[in-house]
């Protein structure tokens, strides 16, 4: 479906729910036509900085290294101000008459253990060494995040 089609969808009830960041939600209104949201923690989308090899390739070494330092400085600023963003969007979304579902840890376990044999399929496909470092590293961020 079409993004620009989703609010008329939960309108008429052609679709009964939508994933989409707090911020998106409340920029697009769908609280109009959605009494519930819910925090599943599947997703934290961070901005990110890309280039094309071409365009790199014709940077200096001085250019490059200083593109490097200043993404690392303002990465967990940015971060920060997503997850800003995101609490004033909830609170205005709940303000605004949407229900927000918490998520028990259980049912969140339960989700996972669900998906696996999808999450096995793709990875299969992948090079083992890929799928490694990607555990990993949702390892590492679900710890933080606790």
């Amino acid at each position: 479906m079409a993004f620009g089609e989703l609010y008329s969808a939960l309108e008429t009830r052609t679709v009964d729910g939508q994933e989409n960041p707090y911020t998106v939600i409340l920029s697009n209104k769908f609280y109009e036509v959605q009494k519930y949201v819910s925090a599943t923690k599947h997703t934290f989308t961070l901005n990110i900085i890309l280039a094309s090899k071409a365009f790199w390739d014709k940077l200096s070494p001085t250019e490059q290294r200083l593109m490097h330092e200043a993404y690392e400085e303002s990465r967990g600023y940015q971060k920060e101000q997503t997850r800003l963003q995101t609490e004033k969007a909830l609170a205005e979304l709940q303000a605004k008459g949407m229900q927000y579902n918490a998520i028990a840890p259980e049912e969140t376990d339960r989700m996972r253990k669900t998906v696996q044999p999808v999450v096995d399929k793709i990875s299969a496909n992948l090079r083992p060494d890929t799928v490694k470092v990607f555990n990993d590293e949702v390892e590492r961020i679900r710890k933080d995040v606790k």
